[in-house]
């Protein structure tokens, strides 16, 4: 008989070896949104994480230490089954599968050649029943240095995985032949766990107010830049990738700006009104009522140190702003600040939780919801990732110069934009559909945020 990894037996405390991984109500609700996007024709709700490297990696190395990463832990080379009389939603382990690495070499030792293979990567559709949740691509450049990029689709893990994820396959990678990691081990679902040790009250009232503020959200629509853009019969929509970056000097006087105004370090507040800012200079598609909305990721502090749990941990919150609000900008940071904390003060993070919770056992209603945010409810898809220095300095034996991250872009929002610090660099990834919002605002767009942070 097997054990499904939300079914301990009683030998749950030594680590039994499970089949299948159920998806938590996070996972769920990201699963929804995942179909909500391929019906929109995107190709999924995926993320991109680089690691630009300094020189030529092993490839034999790096794909005995994706296989032994498999086989510690199988669901990244699992398929998914939704097939409710089978118990689903889940990932079916499949003996022995492993994830492959697959090796481009790239005609120019340029940026952009690497930025546009990732850009056709994302855009192609994954299908979780026949694909692997997260993929591995090792990029080399005439110049004798690789670029390692790992694809991972949402329903599978948050971002904070991402990070964990590539130190263990440093691991792997270091640890070698040998290496007598268990496989398949059982892994509690947190979010359950996070939910039961706080009273049904807390949670109704949460969830109450969780919803009335989304209800108000969808309601009012967000205003957007993209303009809705239909797919051609059977072609994935095609998109894009623009960076840029702050200096460390730069990055770190916005840091000590930010500090100065409102008392903590962390920068994404800054870059968000910056972004709102500048999206207020182009005319928008009309599809709401001023205000500039974007969701934020919040850290239930749910996964261990080093520990990468395969599943979504995280929360989320709603932040806009708009109207005179966007004219100063250090009063705009202020307020921003102001009601990220208050909302979390307020446990809205708790309540979105618990509205996944209810929404996984109604998935028809979860993905008319979603639908309707992911249409409606956003002016960009925004994420601040921090710092990413734990990367540390080399991977298996090879210097990172960089990490950085792209996120997914869908109809009609058009846009989305990733930022993160690494060795004291503030790093922008923006991705936009082009046919949705034309190249030259992309670019502009970006160089506004830039000019907006850094000015004086």
């Amino acid at each position: 008989m097997s054990v499904e990894a939300d079914e301990p037996s009683a030998a749950a405390s030594c680590g039994p070896v499970a089949e299948r991984q159920r998806l938590n109500a996070a996972d769920r609700a990201l699963l929804a949104v995942n179909h909500a996007l391929r019906d929109q024709g995107a190709a999924g709700f995926e993320t991109q994480m680089f690691v630009w490297l300094g020189g030529r990696v092993s490839a034999d190395g790096l794909r005995a230490a994706i296989a032994r990463l498999a086989r510690q832990y199988p669901v990244v080379a699992a398929r998914l089954v939704e097939d409710e009389e089978q118990g689903g939603p889940f990932w079916q382990f499949r003996p022995n599968a492993h994830c492959a690495l697959q090796e481009q070499t790239l005609e120019s030792a340029e940026s952009e050649a690497v930025l546009d293979q990732a850009a056709r990567l994302l855009a192609a559709p994954i299908d979780l029943d026949r694909a692997d949740p997260i993929r591995f691509h090792l990029l080399h450049r005439p110049d004798d240095r690789d670029v390692f990029l790992v694809q991972y689709n949402h329903t599978l893990m948050d971002n904070r995985a991402a990070l964990a994820v590539l130190r263990e396959i440093d691991r792997c990678y270091r640890a070698g032949p040998n290496d007598s990691a268990a496989a398949g081990v059982w892994q509690p679902d947190l979010i359950r766990t996070y939910l039961r040790q706080r009273s049904l009250e807390r949670r109704t009232a949460a969830a109450a107010g969780a919803a009335d503020l989304w209800n108000t959200l969808v309601r009012g629509g967000a205003t957007m830049l993209g303009r809705p853009t239909p797919p051609a019969e059977g072609q994935p929509l095609p998109l894009r990738i623009v960076t840029r970056e702050l200096e460390p000097r730069e990055s770190s006087a916005l840091q000590s700006r930010v500090l100065a105004t409102c008392g903590i370090p962390n920068m994404s507040m800054a870059v968000l009104g910056s972004v709102f800012r500048a999206m207020r200079r182009w005319p928008a598609t009309g599809n709401g009522s001023g205000n500039f909305i974007a969701g934020i990721g919040v850290d239930m502090g749910l996964r261990g140190r080093n520990r990468p749990v395969f599943h979504n941990l995280m929360s989320m919150v709603p932040i806009q702003a708009g109207g005179q609000a966007l004219d100063d900008r250090e009063e705009l940071l202020r307020a921003l600040s102001r009601q990220f904390r208050d909302r979390v003060e307020s446990e809205m993070d708790l309540g979105v939780l618990q509205l996944m919770s209810l929404f996984s056992r109604r998935p028809r209603h979860a993905r008319w919801v979603i639908d309707a945010l992911t249409r409606r409810g956003f002016s960009l898809w925004y994420g601040y990732f921090g710092p990413q220095d734990a990367a540390g300095d080399h991977f298996c034996d090879t210097a990172i110069e960089r990490v950085c991250y792209a996120g997914p872009a869908w109809s009609p929002m058009g846009l989305s934009l990733i930022a993160n610090q690494f060795r004291g660099r503030l790093l922008l990834q923006m991705t936009y559909i082009p046919a949705s919002m034309p190249d030259a605002l992309a670019s502009e767009l970006l160089d506004e945020v830039i000019g907006d942070l850094t000015s004086k």
